[in-house]
């Protein structure tokens, strides 16, 4: 049976990771819904646990899980793409809101199963059976982190489907040797493959898929359209072979404030863009981290793309006085990570590689009519932020708005970039230049890496489409509502406290700790990027940690008063703020989580589902507050100082009521 709940965990990390990828290809890829989707698996698994809780152990449970695990592995991944199919086109994201509910609820069917499965396991283990469950099932998400880190770039989803389901049905064989098994295999592993042909199969209208491949940031998609290509990245339009005014207002505009055949650097992998700045650029770098979507666009592109280069973010940052010209292209930032190109950290950077007489440009959306109040203040951020860092900026708007940053004037320098371009010309140059926007940088906030308050205003406005009246009261009371839930969250866990000690000490600490691993892995983004399989590293030590953390409560050598020591886990990210400092810090959170679940399970004979449901709740309530309500607020310093307060609390209670 050892074997068999280790194999659980396996199965658990790398369901969570196929789903969540699919949510981030499909929706809005950003911290919020991955959390989301992580708090709907959390969720899952309770709503699993009560199901079964009053239920005797059934070995048929057992069997019908590991038969199943492809089967429920594949089924979600194939009611997303189905849902997004039908609610939305290619390129286009649904509301808000559905989003949120569709990420919540993806993973309901396989960690309902998983919540069963572990209520099952400790019972058919017996004495400790929940200690003991828990302890083996962190085994099997160690293992899977390894096998992932291992497999991840070398293997498709699907072959990591049938490598895990073929696991399943070895080991389950060895315990059982049932020649029943084979014929229910085999009915699983049909099921599994007719639905996973499904999901290639749906498509969108007028668009066939081409070609496929995942990167290490993102899943990559090309589709054709009667002549045109179309390039997604997580469902994101990234490449489009057809001119529009956009793309030459994007490319050209910057150009008219530089000399000619400038030195260029293209932020964001948009190579139709980059196909008209290198109609007049000299060197044209093009500056980002996925350099798989970098050469499948090129692959596709019918340009001339001579005297272009790919160049990651950390190399570009060590040249220095050297550009005459950098373009952002990205939009508004849709995830913390991407915040990053919007911050005082970014723009100090980017002003070192500049020469003296160079140019900023940044191209956001702005609609004509009357702008929204949470699109003003996303612009009002990003222009008083350019303002810590350049002296001279130029506004100009149409329907998309360009920010131009500088420390010399700002002035036309040429016009002569027109003879290949379809929409734009002088006349219209000389219109646009004359629509300038000027703003009051009283009360706004600057944007910081650690302070991403500009992502908070960008979903807000993306929201604004759908929900108006929401997005303009939250906008209105965005420091007040989220000071509310802090106060809402601390009093629900004080009442929790006087109703049952390990309950409240479990949800806490479950809160805490999950708090911890998530800042360390946001943290980690921002200064290393959007590495999946560092981030993979980060999840397997947190569940090692979890391992010692038990080891260490049953070997009865070390009596520790956890939450003084949370202060320890919840501070390392930030006293050493470096690749070993986020390792450390997740496999700290870890230990004292495994540490605590194993103290609480011992002191609640009788009642064990109540702390595992607990140490449910308190990781469910951090991925789903922590990343919008408390970091994109208040920033990663006063979401740390909070969950400092709400130890030091709990420290107190137990020293004032013994």
């Amino acid at each position: 049976m050892t074997y068999l709940i280790a194999l659980y965990g396996i199965n658990s990390i790398l369901a969570q990771t196929l789903i969540i990828r699919e949510i981030a290809s499909n929706f809005y890829s950003n911290e919020i819904f991955l959390s989301l989707s992580l708090a709907g698996w959390l969720g899952g698994s309770v709503f699993g646990v009560f199901l079964f809780k009053n239920k005797s152990y059934d070995e048929r449970i057992i069997k019908t899980y590991h038969l199943a695990v492809p089967f429920l592995i594949i089924l979600p991944i194939f009611i997303i793409k189905t849902i997004k199919i039908n609610l939305s086109p290619l390129g286009e994201n649904v509301d808000f809101f559905t989003a949120s509910i569709i990420s919540f609820f993806s993973s309901l069917i396989y960690s309902s199963f998983n919540g069963i499965y572990y209520i099952a396991a400790a019972r058919k283990i017996g004495t400790n059976g929940y200690t003991k469950a828990y302890y083996i099932e962190a085994i099997g998400y160690a293992i899977g982190g390894l096998l992932l880190y291992i497999l991840i770039p070398k293997l498709t989803a699907i072959c990591l489907i049938i490598f895990t389901g073929i696991l399943n049905i070895l080991f389950l064989y060895k315990h059982y040797k049932s020649k029943n098994l084979f014929l229910f295999s085999l009915l699983f592993i049909v099921l599994s493959f007719i639905t996973y042909n499904a999901y290639f199969k749906k498509s969108y209208l007028n668009k066939k898929i081409i070609e496929t491949a995942n990167s290490r940031f993102s899943k990559l998609e090309v589709y054709k359209s009667y002549s045109n290509t179309f390039i997604y990245s997580n469902s994101s339009l990234c490449y489009l072979d057809i001119d529009d005014i956009s793309i030459e207002r994007k490319s050209y505009i910057p150009m008219v404030f530089t000399n000619k055949n400038p030195k260029v650097a293209l932020f964001g992998t948009d190579l139709n863009i980059a196909s008209k700045i290198l109609e007049n650029a000299s060197v044209l770098y093009v500056v980002d981290d996925d350099e798989k979507l970098f050469k499948i666009q090129k692959k596709y592109a019918k340009s001339n793309l001579n005297n272009l280069y790919f160049i990651t973010p950390q190399d570009f940052f060590k040249k220095r006085n050297e550009i005459d010209l950098i373009i952002i292209s990205n939009g508004f930032p849709q995830s913390i990570y991407s915040n990053r190109f919007y911050t005082t950290e970014f723009y100090h950077k980017i002003k070192k590689t500049l020469k003296n007489e160079g140019i900023l440009s940044i191209n956001l959306p702005y609609p004509d009519s009357i702008p929204s109040v949470e699109l003003k203040s996303a612009i009002n951020i990003v222009f008083k932020t350019l303002s810590e860092i350049f002296t001279n900026i130029s506004v100009f708007y149409d329907d998309e708005i360009s920010l131009i940053a500088s420390d010399s004037i700002i002035k036309v320098k040429t016009t002569d970039i027109f003879s290949k371009a379809k929409f734009l010309n002088e006349d219209y140059i000389d219109y646009f230049l004359t629509k300038r926007l000027y703003f009051d940088k009283k009360d706004v906030r600057i944007n910081h890496d650690k302070n991403p308050i500009l992502f908070f205003y960008s979903i807000l406005y993306e929201t604004s489409r759908f929900y108006p009246k929401t997005t303009y009261f939250i906008t209105k009371n965005a420091n007040l509502l989220s000071k509310i839930l802090f106060l809402f969250i601390t009093i629900i866990l004080i009442l929790i406290f006087f109703k049952n000690r390990n309950a409240a000490s479990m949800a806490i600490t479950s809160f805490s700790m999950m708090s911890v691993e998530i800042i360390s892995i946001f943290l980690f983004q921002l200064k290393y990027g959007y590495i999946y399989l560092a981030i993979t590293i980060i999840i397997m030590l947190f569940m090692i940690g979890i391992l010692s953390g038990v080891a260490i409560y049953n070997a009865k050598k070390i009596s520790a008063n956890t939450n003084l020591i949370s202060l320890f886990a919840i501070s390392l990210p930030f006293i050493l703020e470096n690749q070993p400092g986020f390792y450390l810090a997740a496999f700290a959170a870890g230990a004292i989580n495994g540490y605590v679940f194993s103290k609480n399970i011992q002191e609640s004979f009788g009642k064990e589902i109540i702390v595992y449901v607990f140490d449910i709740i308190g990781s469910a309530i951090a991925t789903a507050f922590l990343p919008f309500f408390f970091i994109s607020i208040f920033g990663f310093y006063y979401a740390a100082i909070y969950i400092a307060i709400l130890n030091l609390i709990f420290l107190s209670l137990n020293k004032i009521i013994k």
